[in-house]
Formats: structure tokens, sequence, C-alpha cells
């Protein structure tokens, strides 16, 4: 047998390190959220976190700064109800800051471009969620304790802060699962759009609505408010790893 004849078989070392290869790449690593999201902020940065909603981000700003001061002219004025209105208003600012970063990316066509980058636009999303997130306690921690020190009548700052947390939460777990379940970039308008209903019937409810939250223990706001977390965290571990990208284009047929 000529040698070009001959099959030249992989020696041991060759095999085990085929072996290895095939299991690393065969095997999927464990989803480890923290770490996954740690690795995508230090690697797209801050600045690429929030690129090209700048302007959105400020408007969110101005009209969160503009509700919460005539919310609080109201409460001053005896013409609204602490409770309720903080309930309400709540959700507002992160609810601006997530729809309108939506909306920016949509109008100027980078919503579906994002869809093919290395960090896909669902890791984006959850990082900006987040932060999000954060701002809005952040900003609900300085309301409710403003508001239990400088208006009389108010209910005490831990009950205030449960109330705001609690609805914070709430909105944003629900709103989490709904773009984690539909596809379609109208997902995003449909817990806002049941947030805006069940305020007017709050609304005009009234002094019975307003009864009705103040009779409810300040344990049991916190107790809505740890599990509506833990619901949002989970919600955003599903919609950060599922393979699954949605766009526009497809998501109408």
């Amino acid at each position: 047998m000529n040698d070009f004849e001959k099959i030249q078989f992989p020696s041991g070392e060759e095999k085990n390190r085929s072996i290895r290869m095939i299991l690393d790449r065969g095997i999927p690593k464990p989803n480890r959220m923290l770490a996954d999201l740690w690795e995508t902020a230090c690697r797209i940065g801050v600045k690429g976190l929030f690129f090209g909603v700048g302007d959105c981000m400020f408007l969110a700003l101005l009209l969160g700064g503009l509700l919460w001061a005539g919310c609080f002219f109201a409460m001053a004025a005896g013409r609204g109800q602490f409770s309720v209105l903080l309930f309400l208003v709540s959700p507002f600012l992160y609810a601006l800051l997530h729809l309108l970063s939506i909306w920016k990316e949509i109008m100027t066509g980078t919503y579906e471009t994002m869809m093919v980058c290395r960090c896909s636009l669902r890791q984006l999303m959850v990082l900006r969620m987040l932060v999000f997130g954060g701002f809005a306690v952040i900003l609900l921690t300085g309301v409710s304790a403003g508001i239990g020190w400088l208006l009389e009548g108010s209910p005490s700052i831990l009950n205030l802060m449960g109330i705001s947390f609690s609805a914070l939460f709430l909105f944003a777990a629900a709103s989490a699962a709904a773009e984690w379940k539909w596809r379609a970039p109208g997902a995003y308008l449909v817990v806002p759009a049941f947030w805006v209903i069940f305020s007017l019937i709050l609304l005009v409810l009234g002094e019975r609505a307003e009864a009705f939250l103040r009779d409810i223990p300040a344990l049991v706001f916190w107790i809505a408010a740890a599990c509506s977390a833990v619901l949002y965290g989970k919600t955003l571990k599903h919609y950060y790893f599922d393979p699954k990208e949605g766009a526009i284009a497809h998501a109408d047929r």
C-alpha cells in the first residue's frame, strides 16, 4: 500500500479535544442573567445603551415632573386623594421612558435593524427597563417622603412608599409579560391602555377608592410590591433569553 493510501487516524489527544469541543457546543450553558447582563452592559457601555434616545428621556423626565407637580398641588389644595393619585401616577415615568424609547426606534427605522446586532434588541430592552425602573424607584422614594413630610393628613411614609412601589412593579411586571408573550409592537400599548382605563375607574369612584386604599395595611402593599418585583425579574429573564426575535414585518402577518 502506498503512503498516500494510508488513512491517518487522529491521536488520542486529538480525539479528546474534538470530544470536548462537541460537548461545549452541544450542551447549552446555564442561563445566568446577572452575569450575562453585566457582560452585555460592559460591552455596549452607557453611551451605547441610550444611544439615540436621549431626547426621549429628557421629554419623559419633563412630563413626569409636570405630572408630579400637578398631583402635589392637587393634594396640597385638598382636591385630590393621596392614595389614589399616588397609585395611579407611580408607573408614569417608567412607562414614558420605556414607550418613548421604543417609539423613537420604530420611527427612525432602527427597531428591526437592531434585531440582527450582536447585542439583540431584547437584551438592550431588558437593560433599559432595569435602568428605567431604577430611576422610577429613586423618584418614588423621594416623592413619597416629600408627601409624607410636607402634606398634612397624608398616610405614613412607609404606607405611601408601599402604594407607589406596588403600583410601579405591578405595571412593570404586566408590561414585561405582555411584551414577552406578544411580538407585535402594539403589545407595548396594551398595559398602558388598561392602566388608563383603570385610572379613570378609580377617579370616578373618588372617595370610595381612597377609603379602600387607606384601609389596606402597609404590609400588604409591601408584600404585593415584593411579589410583583419577583415576577418582573422572572419575566425579564424569560424575555432576555428567549431565542425568538419578533419583527414588525412578521408580526403583522
